[in-house]
């Protein structure tokens, strides 16, 4: 029982206050724009694509050599291009059958 005693005052501990002419700024590292596993390169245009397009799902996998995909919400059609951009134009250029446009606009099966 003195273990887990032990083990919740470590957890407790904090590190006495520091002394008011020794405080710093937090100023964070800088980091490299490179990319590295798991990192998307110009996330903020993956994610501008994801959310225009929002009856596919966008995804990214950094470690094949066409790293980006997207899948239609019908699970038929999956769309792979090795740039953002070249996706984006893609995904804005197909237009499903109509039995699938009026599935995801919620209005029912075609005929």
């Amino acid at each position: 029982m003195a273990t887990a005693h032990a083990e919740v005052s470590d957890l407790c501990f904090s590190p006495p206050p520091r002394a008011a002419g020794r405080l710093r700024r937090y100023a964070p590292a800088s980091r490299p724009a490179e990319t590295g596993p798991g990192r998307i390169p110009d996330y903020v245009v993956f994610a501008a694509v994801a959310l225009r397009h929002r009856e596919w799902e966008v995804t990214h996998q950094s470690d094949t050599d066409v790293p980006y995909r997207a899948r239609h919400c019908s699970g038929a059609v999956t769309a792979e291009a090795d740039d953002v951009a070249l996706l984006d134009v893609v995904l804005e250029a197909y237009r499903p059958p109509a039995s699938v446009r009026a599935r995801t606009r919620g209005e029912g099966a075609a005929g």
